[in-house]
């Protein structure tokens, strides 16, 4: 069951930056909804990128995203898409002649950016604001519960609290959101494989099988 605990919105004071927005050659993009929130305003206020301009993703999803906007990622992750697998990737790249720009949601993480301004010049800005959603009927009854999001798991708890998650089955999207888990003292059962939706799906159909296989063994 689809459960928002996250409002974004797009931050007016960003459209500040896209004056020089054509003077940036590297973009970096941390989530789909980054990239859905950027190539809106530009579109809506018709602004263009530099013709050399490159694109860096934290993971296929959003890859995915930027290329539905007609535009492909020169740097992703192999394999840790997160924060610090791009900057695992970055590592072996010279981008000490870049300008970057790095839009972020209000509460995004700036390892990417701290990595980064010791190489080269690089400008961030709060694009949207990440607030929590109030539910609007009461929370149904469930077995498991899959963070995608450090944000989700706050709001969530800040909305019901760690007690209702005892007994519970958790699954992450990646290391930032488990450590956003451990942080309120939730026990994880699994990190996703791939910091991907289908492979967060697929994590917690393995949870779900070792689990009936325990069940079948202890003869329950």
């Amino acid at each position: 069951i689809p459960w928002p605990m996250i409002q974004l919105n797009l931050c007016p004071n960003f459209l500040v930056h896209f004056s020089s927005i054509e003077k940036f050659n590297l973009i970096i993009l941390a989530s789909p909804a980054t990239v859905r929130f950027l190539f809106e305003a530009v579109l809506l206020n018709k602004y263009t990128f530099a013709k050399n301009i490159e694109f860096a993703v934290t993971g296929p999803g959003t890859a995915a995203e930027l290329q539905k906007f007609g535009w492909h990622p020169k740097y992703i992750p192999d394999t840790d898409y997160s924060s610090y697998g791009l900057i695992e990737k970055f590592k072996s790249f010279d981008l000490s002649d870049k300008n970057i720009f790095i839009p972020r949601s209000n509460i995004g993480g700036q390892e990417i950016e701290s990595y980064l301004s010791a190489i080269t010049t690089v400008t961030s800005a709060i694009l949207y604001q990440n607030t929590r959603c109030l539910p609007t009927k009461p929370l149904h009854d469930f077995e498991a519960v899959l963070f995608t999001s450090p944000s989700a798991i706050n709001h969530f708890v800040e909305t019901y609290q760690t007690t209702i998650l005892k007994g519970k089955i958790i699954v992450v999207i990646g290391k930032v959101t488990a450590a956003a888990a451990r942080k309120h003292g939730l026990t994880i059962d699994m990190v996703a494989n791939e910091s991907t939706t289908s492979g967060l799906v697929h994590s917690l159909a393995s949870v779900l099988q070792n689990k009936k296989i325990l069940a079948y063994a202890k003869g329950e």
